[in-house]
């Protein structure tokens, strides 16, 4: 009876590049260990060397790829090997973590390389491949993090724009509770300080106002405003 030859493909997939580590069910390296760019040129290239090392394995044989799960890192080339029919293992960093301790060619502090995670591979009896929705579910964890990430930025900005915002209007907030709100940018972009308020005509800042709230703060509140602005202790 036939039995069908293992390939297994580590990849250590990094910002810029990602490594290549190719064994058989052995153990055995099948080629050199070598370096992709994350590319369509270099994956062109590591797809010929799965069909090269193919070619010249005797009888039926199968690819398996490796890679650790790293978001934004490893979902593009995840990705295209999906797209392109490939069988994939996407391992958690804990599983991937967890092998390496007891793997005794490892100390406990060494980075997740291409060689440890083709042999996970192998050590996966069978091979348990990811499935699509995996991806779907990476996408997804990913957007979490960057909105998550985008909003903590925001608030950093809100809070050090209301600090600018103090140091060269004192009192704004108390007069202009929305800061941040379409009538406020709108004389923050036209006057950015007190004086340049207090330069123009109530008349024209209450148009400005007017305008840039579709009418919704009206001329009693916008005279407070004016008027605070004379009161301002200011570098004029």
């Amino acid at each position: 009876m036939k039995t069908t030859a293992m390939i297994y493909v580590g990849i250590d997939v990094s910002k810029s590049k990602s490594d290549v580590c190719i064994k058989d069910q052995l153990g055995n390296d099948l080629i050199q260990r070598f370096i992709i760019g994350n590319n369509k040129a270099d994956l062109g290239h590591l797809y010929e060397t799965i069909e090269s090392i193919k070619s010249r394995t005797p009888g039926k044989s199968d690819v398996v790829f490796g890679m650790e799960a790293t978001g934004i890192y490893s979902l593009p080339l995840y990705s295209a090997l999906k797209r392109d029919g490939y069988k994939v293992k996407l391992y958690n960093p804990i599983q991937t973590n967890g092998f390496r301790k007891m793997n005794i060619r490892k100390t406990k502090t060494d980075p997740i390389d291409s060689a440890i995670i083709a042999d996970m591979l192998r050590h996966s009896l069978p091979p348990q491949v990811s499935d699509l929705h995996n991806l779907d579910l990476i996408q997804l964890r990913e957007l979490v993090r960057v909105r998550h990430r985008l909003i903590e930025k925001q608030t950093l900005c809100k809070v050090q724009m209301v600090r600018n915002i103090d140091a060269i209007w004192p009192g704004y907030e108390n007069v202009m509770k929305r800061v941040f709100g379409a009538a406020s940018i709108a004389i923050l972009k036209k006057y950015s300080v007190p004086s340049k308020v207090r330069a123009k005509s109530i008349e024209e800042f209450y148009e400005l106002v007017k305008k840039a709230s579709r009418s919704k703060i009206s001329r009693q509140k916008a005279e407070e405003i004016y008027k605070s602005c004379g009161e301002c202790i200011d570098d004029t």
